[in-house]
This record gives C-alpha cells, sequence and structure tokens, in this order.
C-alpha cells in the first residue's frame, strides 16, 4: 500500500515537472522586450529629427515675417526721405543712417533664410530616415507581438491540460503523504519526492544507505533523503 502510495506521488512529481518546465520555457520567451526598446529609441530619435525640422521651419518663417517688416519699414523711411517732409540735411541723414541699417539687417536676414534653406533638404532628409526607422521597428514589434501570443495560447492550453491532470492525480495521492510532499517542495525547487537510482538520491546525487533502500522494498516506512529531505521511492516498474 505504501509503495503505490509512493508511486503516485512520483507521477504527480513527473507532472509537476512537465509543468515547471513548460513555465519555465514560456518565461524564457521575450515579449517583444528588445523590440520596445527599438521602437522607443527609433520613436526618440524620429520625435528628435522632427523637433529640429519644425524649429527650422519655424524661424525660416519668422524671419521671412522679420524680412517683410524690415521692408516696410525701410519703404516708410524712403518715403519720408523722398516726400518733401524732411527739411534739413541732419534729419535726412539720420534717415539715411537708418536706412542702410535696415537694409544691412534685411541682408543678414535674407543670407540666414538662405542658410536655412541650404540646410532644410537635409534635415528633412534625415527626419523621414528616422520616420521609416520607427515605422519599421513598429511593423516589427507587431509582427512579433501577434507570434507571442500565438505562442501564448498554446502554453496556456498545455497548461490548463497539465493542471487538470495535476488535479486528477492529485486527488489519488494519500493526504498526509501529499501534505508533506507538497511542503518539501515548495523548499526544494519544486520537487519532492526523488527516486533512488543506483544507490543514490536522483534529485541531489547523494549515497542512500541499503537500510533506507531496503525499508523502501520492504514498503513499511517513509524514507527521506539524508542530504536534501526529499521523499523517497524505488523506480517505479512498467504498468
Amino acid at each position: 500500500m505504501l509503495t503505490q502510495a509512493l508511486n503516485d506521488l512520483v507521477k504527480l512529481q513527473k507532472i509537476d515537472t512537465e509543468i515547471h518546465e513548460l513555465e519555465a520555457r514560456f518565461a524564457a520567451i521575450d515579449p517583444g522586450r528588445k523590440l520596445a526598446a527599438a521602437v522607443q529609441l527609433a520613436r526618440e530619435a524620429k520625435e528628435a529629427a522632427e523637433a529640429k525640422l519644425k524649429e527650422m521651419r519655424q524661424e525660416v518663417e519668422d524671419l521671412q515675417l522679420k524680412t517683410k517688416g524690415i521692408e516696410q519699414k525701410i519703404e516708410s523711411e524712403a518715403k519720408r526721405l523722398y516726400s518733401g517732409g524732411v527739411y534739413n540735411a541732419k534729419d535726412a541723414e539720420a534717415i539715411d543712417r537708418e536706412i542702410a541699417n535696415l537694409k544691412q539687417r534685411r541682408a543678414q536676414t535674407d543670407e540666414r533664410v538662405l542658410e536655412l534653406w541650404e540646410m532644410l533638404p537635409s534635415v528633412e532628409k534625415d527626419f523621414n530616415e528616422k520616420q521609416a526607422l520607427l515605422q519599421e521597428a513598429e511593423t516589427l514589434l507587431a509582427q512579433h507581438r501577434a507570434k507571442y501570443e500565438e505562442v501564448k495560447q498554446k502554453f496556456v492550453a498545455k497548461a490548463r491540460t497539465l493542471i487538470a491532470k495535476r488535479k486528477e492525480q492529485a486527488s489519488r495521492c494519500d493526504p498526509e503523504l501529499l501534505e508533506k510532499y507538497e511542503a518539501v517542495r515548495k523548499k526544494r525547487a519544486g520537487v519532492g519526492i526523488a527516486e533512488v537510482v543506483d544507490e543514490t538520491c536522483s534529485a541531489c546525487g547523494i549515497s542512500v544507505p541499503k537500510a533506507q533502500i531496503d525499508s523502501l522494498m520492504d514498503g513499511d516506512s517513509i524514507e527521506t533523503c539524508n542530504n536534501c529531505l526529499r521523499i523517497l521511492a524505488l523506480p517505479q516498474q512498467p504498468e
């Protein structure tokens, strides 16, 4: 009777091991963390390029408005000068200097606008490239996540099957032995019972005394490994 109870626990352990291995395999699958990080970097690069492009375009717009204002001011000053309203040389010289100053400012502004227009194609190209890279990274991430969900569903289905199988097998186990098994399993990396193979504990590899092996063969007591404290059982005979 005790031998059968131990055999039932061994069967349960095999199911638990299969569940543990399934969970470990699934946990090792990248849900897309690396690709998500790549998307974030691509997005930041795209946003930086976009900000630079917007800033440059805004500067061009501002300078064009400034140029327009300067031209209006030059026109206004020229009208003052030649309208006949200025009657002394001193005022005329002041207006001439102001017009010259305005023209110099307009020339500087025009020079900067020209410089920006020359730079814009390169900045636009960089932005377009960064945007394309972001779209590519987002596509790869979406594809990976879709594949991950497919794999996840298969793992979930397999896990449900194993959990149902475990529940059924646990119901066949001796309650007291099952309680001990669960307690040991929690402390010993998910392994609560180990078979004795070649007179050693298959879990930790330590030799099992002959007296314990004889006791297991007689089926008259529960034996535990002197090293890892796991419940011991003899290898199951083929059914």
